[in-house]
């Protein structure tokens, strides 16, 4: 072993490093699903507002204002029969007409569509997003969250470094003061404040110094 300071410093950034990963691993997974949950919710809530703005349509119309390339809706009566859907839909109905949240594949992704039944006006409701999408969404805001836990270790090994600099301080004294000391000169080792794990060390060598001069 080199150096105290070095091997304390790698000991304990190896063990903050190493349960910081498993928290972030656990973490990631754990806001990963919050946020795919929370996608889902936004995808009910949708298919309801959908179902509310459209009571009125009976006949098949394309919307075509404010759409977006990863989200579509349909709006299916009990026939089969497609009555409304927004621009970039399939011109056909999507994966079975089974109230809740499926996976369907449409136009080389897998989307997760949500499937709501409209009991008043007698018809189904399709909403989906694209899988790929939301998976970059929720994890950008993962990852933004973590990162600072990242940065920290860099900042930590600083602190580390200088808080074991700080505490090999006696040590240091000690070893300055027997280097000094000349082949006549057995006085024993003064220190101030001596740490308890340094305390049997300066006791041992005061006491060598002792039995060199009495003989």
């Amino acid at each position: 072993m080199k150096s105290i300071r070095l091997y304390l410093l790698l000991a304990l950034l190896a063990t903050i490093t190493l349960v910081n990963f498993v928290s972030l691993l656990h973490g990631y997974q754990s806001s990963m699903q919050k946020a795919q949950n929370l996608f889902d919710s936004r995808l009910e809530s949708t298919a309801i507002l959908i179902a509310s703005a459209n009571s009125r349509q009976v006949g098949q119309e394309t919307v075509t204002n404010q759409q977006t390339p990863y989200t579509f809706f349909q709006i299916i009566d009990d026939s089969g029969q497609l009555l409304t859907r927004s621009e970039n839909a399939p011109d056909k109905v999507m994966g079975e007409l089974d109230e809740g949240f499926h996976i369907i594949n449409f136009g080389s992704y897998r989307w997760r569509n949500y499937v709501y039944r409209d009991k008043v006006l007698q018809r189904w409701i399709v909403v989906a997003e694209r899988i790929d999408i939301r998976y970059m969404l929720a994890e950008d805001v993962v990852m933004e969250s973590l990162l600072p836990i990242v940065m920290a270790i860099p900042v930590a090994a600083l602190i580390i470094w200088f808080a074991v600099g700080i505490g090999l301080k006696p040590l240091n004294a000690f070893a300055s003061q027997l280097s000094e000391r000349k082949a006549d000169d057995l006085r024993p080792i003064e220190l101030d404040r001596v740490p308890k794990e340094l305390t049997t060390v300066v006791n041992n060598t005061n006491s060598l110094l002792l039995r060199l001069a009495e003989a």
